[in-house]
């Protein structure tokens, strides 16, 4: 299994993304695809790692861009999810009122809203508790969602 399907199968189980976000490096959390370590053991190892990728950094630009291009976002998203932050994108039929039911247990989120028609669509959010949110729109408006939620606030 890659990182992509590990990082997949936590988004997945939001106990799991608390347990693997918050552990120290000697947590082991237990999914249903078997034992990982934590968030903190990989991102630890995971500095070991660009270390040494950075002393022959050159050279494997040369060999294989592609792959470094690839392992540097795949690095990205990890960091990203060491500092605690899970994205999550929503689809919405046509609405003035959204509610999202994330169960991220957290207040603090951005979010990014998209139109059936493309464009980037502004509105109020209002957090109902840690587990839910309202987005108000100023007319009906339908399309897709992608909130990014701050666990460690």
């Amino acid at each position: 299994m890659n990182l992509s399907d590990t990082v997949a199968t936590f988004q997945a189980d939001v106990e799991l993304v608390h347990e693997f976000v918050k552990g120290d490096k000697t947590v082991i959390v237990h999914g249903s695809d078997g034992q990982y370590p934590s968030l903190a053991k990989i991102a630890a190892d995971s500095l070991v790692v660009i270390a040494n990728a950075n002393e022959d950094f050159a050279e494997a630009l040369d060999v294989n861009q592609a792959a470094l291009i690839a392992s540097q976002e795949a690095l990205a998203g990890l960091f990203h999810l060491a500092s605690g932050v899970v994205g999550k994108s929503y689809s919405f039929s046509s609405t003035k009122e959204l509610h999202i039911k994330h169960h991220m247990g957290t207040r603090v989120f951005t979010k990014t809203i998209i139109g059936s028609d493309g464009a980037e669509v502004y509105a109020s959010s209002r957090p109902i508790d840690e587990t839910e949110f309202v987005v108000d729109f100023t007319d009906y408006e339908e399309g897709n969602i992608i909130v990014m939620f701050y666990l460690n606030t």
